[in-house]
């Protein structure tokens, strides 16, 4: 039976979202609640994930000599934020499990690295405790971040607290969205006291702002439910396809050279905080129906995911290699099936996975009948 599934889905707790847009709450509570959640000391509400390493950088950076070392793989702006922060980015190679290469870190690192950054791709984890131990050797701070992994755990451990720092996102097509905003969750007292203080020097986002990113999410969520999306949205993607091009990717990507400055220093706000305490209530729920979504479909395909998953990691998303991508991509989307081919879409070194990376949705709007589709489409490539 031929159906139409959307690559990206949008979780409303149902009547309880409208209600929740008149509410306010002090952004401490969210503070405290997320803090209590990973179990750690600190946590301080930013106006997202890249001003959060801003902050960080801002108070570890000792000479404009430093260095820090991430992902070759990864969001620009967070490359953008090193930079404007007058560090060198050093990018390391990810493998195919989606790990950093731990034999690469060793190597990159120099009397000039000051810090580490983890980017758990998708939601799945780097081996932490052997870059903690390589960070411990030579004083190196580890900075996890956790865009795509909040709620997750390695020996009943959050990810984000086994770092110096841990950095989270609230934006679009994150495990939660708060309209925008981020975190950075610390055991480090003295430091994030200091970020603290910085941050209450910073504005809110105007009513304009605010009333954008509340417009993008209801139009995002009536442009994606099933109905419109078939009549609509998927014909257009299918059109663009055969034209050779990804119509929602060049809608919603970030422009490279929009760089990380001022403008973008903005406080959490009440309206923000209010939806993250609900939010947090159901993270556990809508982690858990991922982690469903993804052993079904793992279960259901011959060609099996790249990396098996342990007990509370939960991925965003279902990846699969293959060496034939444009003409599996085509095979997906000629039965309906949209998908992720370009997610980050920038590669910072010679090995760019994003070559032979097709990402599968898995969110939370999708039925166990769409798996089985999904898994018999995948079933008649070879991946």
């Amino acid at each position: 039976m031929f159906r139409i599934i959307p690559r990206q889905g949008i979780f409303h707790f149902k009547r309880q979202f409208h209600s929740i847009l008149k509410e306010r709450s002090p952004v401490e509570s969210f503070e405290r609640k997320l803090a209590g959640y990973l179990d750690i000391k600190n946590v301080a509400a930013t106006g997202s994930a890249t001003l959060s390493l801003y902050l960080i950088l801002k108070q570890i950076k000792k000479t404009d000599r430093d260095e820090v070392i991430l992902s070759g793989y990864n969001y620009y702006d967070l490359v953008n934020v090193i930079v404007y922060c007058g560090m060198k980015p050093i990018f390391v190679d990810i493998k195919k499990d989606l790990q950093m290469d731990i034999n690469n870190i060793k190597k990159s690192v120099t009397k000039n690295t000051r810090a580490i950054l983890v980017t758990y791709l998708f939601g799945f984890p780097c081996d932490i405790k052997k870059i903690l131990k390589i960070a411990k050797k030579d004083d190196i701070y580890v900075i996890e971040d956790c865009s795509h992994a909040l709620g997750a755990c390695i020996e009943n451990k959050k990810l984000g607290s086994f770092g110096d720092f841990g950095i989270f996102s609230f934006n679009r097509w994150k495990i939660i969205d708060c309209f925008g905003g981020g975190a950075i969750a610390s055991n480090n007292d003295k430091i994030m006291m200091q970020i603290k203080k910085k941050i209450r020097e910073y504005k809110q986002p105007s009513k304009v702002e605010m009333g954008k990113r509340i417009l993008f999410n209801y139009l995002s969520w009536f442009l994606l439910s099933r109905k419109v999306f078939n009549l609509f949205i998927f014909p257009a993607v299918y059109l663009f396809h055969l034209l050779g091009k990804d119509i929602l990717f060049d809608l919603s990507k970030d422009n490279l050279t929009d760089k990380f400055s001022d403008k973008k220093k903005r406080r959490f706000t009440e309206l923000q905080a209010a939806i993250g305490l609900k939010m947090l209530d159901h993270i556990d729920y809508l982690n858990t129906e991922r982690r469903k979504r993804y052993e079904a479909l793992n279960k259901s395909a011959k060609n099996k995911a790249i990396t098996q998953v342990k007990v509370n990691i939960f991925p965003t998303l279902f990846p699969v290699y293959t060496d034939d991508k444009k003409n599996v991509r085509s095979l997906l989307l000629k039965n309906g099936v949209d998908m992720i081919d370009k997610f980050y879409g920038y590669s910072f070194t010679k090995n760019n996975i994003e070559e032979k990376l097709i990402l599968l949705p898995i969110h939370v709007t999708i039925k166990n009948s769409d798996l089985t589709y999904i898994a018999s489409i995948l079933n008649q490539t070879k991946v």
